[in-house]
């Protein structure tokens, strides 16, 4: 929650609750001081629910197996056939919109809707809704995929055909004469295809060119992105033909989800409510167009484009959305896209909740398959958008599950996903960042109580131009690069509390400094347990008087190479190695740990001994004789505060647990 008020002059003051707890009461008072003297309020509450009420307006059906154009809509026995108007009539949602009536909204019946919903006309905010009708959400189905290609056929009385194209480089100019893993199929639709992916769980790699598909590359000329176990495989267009490469060079067969509807759902207009739906194969066109030389290059058409889910404020308006209980997956863009732009097209106060997404396997891609690339965006949720809520969603095998920040270029307004909450999400196998809120402001920004496993880093932060970030009691384990990385000089304020960071993988840093430095942290009890515990913080120049920053109370540990500190404040060519009495001669650590900090259920960031593959809410707790217990310091606000102190003891323990054995469900 967020309070403005305007101090009589011409500044605008902001005050912050950072988290609310739905079903939970918050008691607050306002207090001020100045020049002229000082005031208080009196105590006031106020208390939140989840978003998950239907509006009692006008009702609209729609039933794909029952229902027709000429039908009224109203009600269940009378239902429209499609969303779109037809030569059968008009469908739901023009009738809805046409009807521009307050709270009314569409229920969709179970079927597979291959339809495109967009909405830009009507009263700009009225509270309208298009939900599923709850028998069950995962066979109400808006998809992007062509009919024809999931039947595995080109059009109603013929079949997709795949043949083998062997390629070689021996000759020169290069031929194509040998077995290569490659196939070809015509498709009369391929200009229109923007992803392709293989039952529910193949999504192959867009390459740059066809030769690139045929060295099965990640994206780099030497192929070095591409280690055991990661996604080198993808798809290829070239007129009304389509290249495929499929993992250990499987011959294409059956169905294929050939995403080419998107954005499937744009709204522009405010106060839309979308629930209870799964929203899956998002695509777009891709061109491949012939360049100098021959060589063919993919790229999006247009270029940035991001065939989403769900998007809303791309040409309106569309502040108040909500996005609940639905599920995305196999999506070419982004499954829910708030956007704000600076051309004044914004999308504040919205929320994400209690929802699944899944990106397929982009998660498993080498690194450069994803960076920079059409995948890097896809699959998972974007909200710049001021006061946003992403919470209780389920983010798996995306290349960067939340992202905060702007998606490409730089900031253009300071307050980009300012007073934003992330909070209790659970984000498994990244390919790149869980969270992300690079290049943004990051004005009261708060991530709360997530849970990460997998991926490069588990909240990215780099740069922060403004802050305060809050990243409060997370969980992030077996990350490849660091649990929280700063950096790219950036100077914005983050305050880092209670967080457990952990991970063996080759590369891992418990706290990843980053490239340029970053000068503004305060981090105090977490644990900060990788290869290395600490990595690099201040200005790559060797500059060593700008950087502010407080780390006490913090259990740090590192696995293989023993080394706690490496590249404070130093070059990257000193490669300034600290043990534990330099670090504190730094000014830091003065009450903190050092060692093992005794987890139980999680061996160095790795999974459960007996449940290898179950991961729960909080995967941390805390052996009895553990370094972290009742270590760490009470933050105000944070760990203690008006309904008591969230641990047991004199003092909280290190770490995203507040207490031993204690065990804080999440809401």
């Amino acid at each position: 929650m967020s309070l403005w008020a305007n101090g009589g002059g011409s500044s605008i003051h902001a005050g912050r609750i950072l988290w609310m707890t739905p079903g939970r009461t918050c008691y607050f008072r306002i207090e001020a001081v100045d020049a002229g003297g000082s005031f208080s309020t009196q105590w006031d509450t106020v208390s939140c629910a989840e978003v998950r009420l239907r509006s009692t307006g006008t009702k609209w059906y729609v039933n794909q197996a029952t229902g027709h154009n000429g039908n009224s809509g109203l009600g269940p026995g009378s239902p429209k056939r499609t969303f779109n108007t037809n030569a059968e009539g008009t469908g739901a949602l023009a009738a809805l919109v046409a009807q521009n009536a307050q709270g009314s909204g569409i229920i969709v019946a179970p079927g597979e809707y291959h339809e495109k919903l967009s909405v830009s006309t009507g009263t700009d905010g009225f509270f309208h809704y298009i939900a599923g009708d709850g028998t069950n959400p995962d066979s109400t189905i808006i998809c992007g995929a062509n009919a024809m290609g999931e039947a595995g056929r080109i059009d109603a009385s013929t079949s997709i055909t795949w043949t083998a194209r062997g390629y070689s480089t021996a000759a020169s100019p290069p031929s194509y004469d040998a077995a290569s893993g490659v196939y070809k199929a015509y498709l009369p639709y391929a200009d229109s295809v923007g992803s392709v992916i293989f039952g529910f769980g193949e999504n192959l790699h867009l390459k740059t060119s066809l030769l690139a598909l045929f060295a099965d590359s990640s994206g780099t000329a030497t192929n070095s992105n591409l280690t055991a176990g990661t996604v080198g495989h993808g798809w290829f267009r070239k007129g009304d033909t389509l290249f495929v490469r499929r993992p250990n060079n499987i011959v294409p067969s059956g169905g294929v989800h050939f995403g080419y509807l998107g954005p499937l759902m744009d709204i522009a207009r405010r106060n839309w409510r979308i629930s209870g739906l799964t929203i899956r194969y998002a695509g777009g066109p891709i061109s491949c167009n012939g360049v100098a030389g021959g060589t063919d290059v993919c790229v999006e058409d247009p270029p940035n484009s991001n065939y989403e889910g769900v998007v809303f404020g791309r040409n309106a308006n569309s502040s108040g959305a909500v996005v609940d209980s639905c599920r995305f997956y196999g999506n070419s863009g982004a499954g829910a896209n708030m956007r704000y732009t600076s051309a004044g097209l914004v999308c504040d106060s919205c929320t994400v909740s209690n929802s699944t997404f899944d990106g397929l396997t982009i998660g498993t891609m080498g690194y450069a398959a994803t960076k920079s690339r059409l995948e890097e965006n896809a699959g998972g949720i974007i909200s710049v958008g001021l006061m946003s809520n992403v919470y209780n969603n389920t983010v798996r095998e995306t290349a960067n599950a939340i992202q905060l920040g702007p998606v490409t270029g730089t900031s253009s307004d300071s307050t980009w996903s300012s007073s934003t909450e992330v909070a209790y999400n659970r984000i498994y196998q990244g390919n790149d960042d869980a969270m992300e809120t690079d290049t943004g402001a990051g004005i009261n920004e708060l991530i709360l109580g997530n849970v990460t496993d997998g991926g490069n880093s588990g909240v990215s932060v780099a740069p922060i131009y403004v802050g305060p970030l809050w990243v409060l009691y997370n969980t992030f384990t077996r990350f490849v690069s660091g649990g929280i990385k700063i950096g790219f000089d950036g100077d914005g304020q983050v305050e880092l509390h209670q967080n457990t960071m952990v991970s063996n993988d080759a590369g891992s840093r418990g706290f990843e400094g980053g490239s340029g430095g970053h000068y503004k942290v305060n981090a105090s009890n977490n644990i900060f347990w990788g290869e290395v515990g600490i990595h690099g913080l201040g200005a790559d120049a060797g500059d060593t008087t700008n950087t502010v920053a407080t780390f006490n109370y913090n259990c740090l540990d590192s696995t293989a190479t023993g080394t706690l500190i490496d590249r404070w404040k130093g070059t990257a060519a000193a490669n300034l190695t600290l043990n534990r009495s330099e670090w504190r001669a730094y000014g830091n650590e003065a009450n903190g740990q050092f060692g093992n900090p005794g987890l139980v259920n999680v061996t160095r960031g790795r999974a459960f001994g007996n449940q290898p593959n179950v991961r729960p809410k909080h995967p941390t707790n805390f052996a009895p004789n553990s370094l972290v217990i009742q270590r760490g310091r009470t933050l105000p606000g944070i760990n203690s505060g008006l309904t008591g102190r969230r641990y047991a003891g004199d003092l909280p323990n290190i770490g995203s647990l507040g207490c031993y054995n204690c065990y804080y469900p999440e809401p």
